[in-house]
């Protein structure tokens, strides 16, 4: 994504989760920002990210996808002291990762290494060398030069100086010098941290290096060690001291953190003995006290409740915040969760209630963003249908921003979901957060056309087909008016609402109509009143546009489809985005309403999900074919309405030697009065070819051949039918098709059945029947007697189906 629609940094971390890294990475979280990690060993990483407060905006890298986006900001980290029980950073030679590095940065970003001040070895060196060739060619690539960290969490067997100093002190050691005034240069973890932060975030002129370090020599360290630790004893050593400074020091060194460092190594060396020094008081029982006295049993008592509490709290608030989607509540419970960790011998088995508790924050964060995006929602339909002024791009940015905010913590959350162990318990079925992202998504896209859409120099119109499902026709029902809407500088201006058979009447010239139209439907000349013959909304949507324009001389940007369902949206649901929003999405769903808008970016968007009534099977992608069918019904009775009829389908797929088989029957039956009559199509492959169709009722079969009609995305076979009040017929239609890629153990393919605009949820059965042996079908199809693998259903959506042999 475009760096300039972001509303938080990205930052990508390069390096093992050294001291520094893991402090500076929760100062970015805690900032808001994102962060990304690099690293080819993610689960030395994840056992170093549990001393995070929290980890929600965190996701790993590896080598093999180093970069998929561009990043605001990128830090390297090498070779800095790694936190305690951690392995070393697996990444990659340094000059491979920094030629990586700056081609993958937005325009404005920056690039941040962290080198150590003191070189301990040959590849410090070269590192050193590698990193000044990089500053010398571009001007993004800055560096600090990090003392010797100490803090929370430091590893003191690391051969540093300053680790040696202060694990001799704390086991109260002789302390062990090189050299009376041989330098040390200790820096506190947190003061690194926030030295890194300003360099990432502040102005930095070309050229400048910082140094984040204090600086003592060690005759003048032990002697205010001494002050404080009067047995505090030394020992000079004979060996060489081997390291040396990567920069020129005095250059830039902060003089704050110099003035603090006595005071920060002696507090910090005092608060660690003293939590060695603690034991917990042990109270011994003796054989003279038979029973506990009345007082001291109210206290263990009070105590033992206690201890209770505390051990079931965080399970407690764990499941508060899932039914409260309460973030805080979480949060707290991740915390607890994550200090049990530290617990000798049991703390891993507490990792899976640390991520379950991520899992629930990153919930909460996202219904609370969600009542965001609802309530600008909200402002801008109020902005669009009221009279009042407002702005239009200025709402819609705001909204444009928030759905992309939505969109991001969707996807951290569904990849938080694939790797916690716990997740099935609480999240049953990922597919339905894909598919919300994707609606995400395509709401993002149309938002962010909106000021194109309904806005602009001249006023846009917009064609909205009312279609009488009464009278099923392809695309929901026969076109009995229509309304055009009229938006000028982001505003509804007007509505005017037409009688289709009144604006067919001002149609001049003859227009030759489909064969079926003309042949069934008794006409010559075609019109606006039958225009949406074609099952493909856009097609039909193109036709109605052609007629409008000349009958009425109106040319609009747009067509919308709708049928009798939508009139259960009411007044009251405009006052709600949430609930509008919903009905909307089920009806466009359930193909009841459907979209041609002339703007491409936001057709497309609108076609990812589903919402444009194109003929268009999914593609399950490369050797995994589709095996479909589609019915397309049209009522062109007088009298008979579709909804009296009743209808059950069986789909049935028969997989043989280097080709499919398919048999589509389906059941008619009369509960009116009146004769129902009907031109009936089935839709698939444009490379099916079919037999003749078959008719059956009163137990009487006859053999018609259809009438083919089709285009590039498909074939359709029709026949005209009528059926008397109260009876039953089934017409059978059968086809075959090539298809090669199932012949062979492990292939894929996908089952879909198309459900016709306007019709509610008539009753199908999908029958497939194997070559040979066991398939496996998502949902899961039931295996019968016979062999076959049986599936039934409603059809008020789409149905589709992964199979694999």
């Amino acid at each position: 994504m475009d760096s300039s629609f972001r509303t938080t940094p990205v930052v990508a971390y390069f390096g093992g989760p050294s001291l520094v890294g893991i402090y500076l990475i929760d100062e970015l979280l805690k900032r808001g920002c994102r962060v990304q990690i690099f690293d080819e060993d993610e689960q030395t990483w994840q056992k170093g990210a549990l001393l995070l407060k929290s980890n929600f905006g965190l996701t790993y890298g590896t080598g093999k996808n180093l970069f998929s986006q561009s990043f605001d900001y990128i830090f390297v980290s090498t070779l800095l002291p790694k936190v305690l029980g951690t392995g070393k950073n697996n990444f990659g030679h340094f000059d491979q990762l920094m030629s990586v590095a700056v081609k993958h940065l937005s325009q404005q970003g920056k690039i941040v290494v962290a080198l150590p001040l003191i070189c301990y070895s040959k590849k410090n060196l070269e590192e050193q060398i590698i990193f000044e060739k990089y500053l010398s060619k571009n001007y993004s690539v800055r560096a600090i030069y990090i003392g010797d960290v100490f803090g929370r969490g430091m590893d003191f067997y690391d051969n540093r100086p300053i680790s040696k100093i202060l694990l001799d002190c704390i086991k109260k050691k002789k302390i062990i010098i090189p050299g009376e005034l041989t330098p040390v240069y200790p820096i506190k973890v947190e003061d690194a941290s926030k030295e890194i932060l300003k360099v990432l975030f502040s102005y930095w002129k070309k050229g400048e290096t910082r140094v984040a370090s204090g600086i003592v020599n060690y005759g003048n360290l032990f002697l205010n060690l001494k002050n404080y630790y009067p047995d505090l004893q030394h020992q000079s050593s004979s060996i060489k001291n081997q390291s040396q400074l990567l920069v020129n020091l005095p250059i830039s060194i902060n003089k704050k953190i110099e003035e603090k460092t006595f005071e920060e190594i002696i507090s910090w060396i005092k608060s660690r003995v003293e939590s060695q020094s603690v034991s917990p008081k042990i109270i011994k029982f003796t054989r003279k006290h038979k029973k506990m006295p009345y007082k001291r049993l109210k206290i263990f008592l009070a105590t033992l409740a206690f201890l209770l509490f505390f051990l079931a709290s965080p399970f407690l608030l764990l499941l508060f915040s899932w039914f409260t989607r309460n973030t805080q509540t979480a949060v707290v419970a991740k915390t607890m969760f994550i200090k049990w960790t530290y617990v000798p011998l049991v703390g891993q088995k507490f990792v899976p209630l640390v991520e379950a508790s991520g899992l629930v924050e990153g919930m909460s964060r996202i219904l609370n963003r969600s009542k965001e995006v609802f309530g600008l929602a909200d402002t801008l339909t109020a902005g669009v249908l009221g009279k009042q002024k407002f702005e239009l791009e200025q709402v819609s940015g705001k909204l444009y921003l928030e759905l992309d905010s939505l969109y991001k913590e969707a996807s951290f959350l569904e990849s938080d979901i694939v790797r916690a162990p716990l997740a099935k318990l609480l999240v049953e079925d990922t597919s339905e957060l894909v598919r919300i992202r994707g609606y995400i998504n395509s709401a993002k896209e149309v938002v962010k056309a909106l000021p194109d859409l309904i806005s602009g120099e001249k006023p846009k119109i917009y064609m909205v087909l009312h279609q009488d499902s009464g009278k099923l026709r392809p695309t929901g029902g026969v076109i009995s008016s229509f309304t055009l809407l009229t938006f000028e500088k982001g505003k509804l201006i007007n509505l005017e609402v037409y009688e289709t058979k009144k604006s067919d009447a001002l149609l001049k010239g003859f227009v030759k109509p489909p064969e079926a139209v003309k042949n069934y439907l008794k006409v010559s000349n075609w019109s606006m009143l039958d225009s949406n013959w074609d099952a493909d909304f856009i097609e039909s949507a193109k036709n109605a546009e052609w007629f409008l324009e000349k009958e009425l001389d109106i040319k609009v940007s747009g067509v919308i489809g709708i049928d009798e369902s939508v009139e259960s949206i009411t007044e009251a649901d405009f006052l709600s985005t949430r609930l509008l929003g919903k009905k909307l999405l089920d009806l466009a769903l359930e193909r009841h309403l459907q979209f041609y808008l002339h703007d491409s970016g936001t057709q497309s968007a609108l076609s990812k999900i589903g919402f444009t009534g194109s003929v268009s099977p999914p593609n399950c992608g490369v050797g995994c074919p589709t095996l479909w069918a589609g019915l397309n019904e049209a009522n062109i009775g007088q009298n008979s309405k579709s909804h009296e009829i009743s209808r059950f389908s069986r789909f049935e797929i028969n997989i043989e030697n280097n080709k499919v088989s398919y048999t589509l029957a389906v059941n008619f039956k009369n509960n009116a009065d009146s004769e129902y009559t009907s031109y009936l199509r089935a839709m698939s492959s444009n490379k099916s070819i079919y037999g003749s169709i078959k008719i059956i009722e009163s137990q009487k079969s006859i053999f018609i051949d259809p009438e083919i009609t089709g285009d590039s995305s498909k074939i359709e076979a029709g026949v005209y039918f009528e059926l008397g009040p109260g009876k039953e017929k089934t017409i059978i239609f059968n086809w075959s098709e090539a298809v090669s890629a199932l012949k062979t153990t492990g292939s894929s393919a996908q089952i879909y059945l198309r459900k016709q605009a306007g019709s509610v949820g008539d009753k199908v059965e999908i029958v497939v029947k194997p070559q040979s042996g066991e398939i496996f079908t998502d949902p899961r199809f039931e295996l019968t007697n016979e062999g076959t693998y049986r599936y039934n259903t409603e059809l008020k959506r789409d149905f589709s189906a992964n199979m694999n042999n």
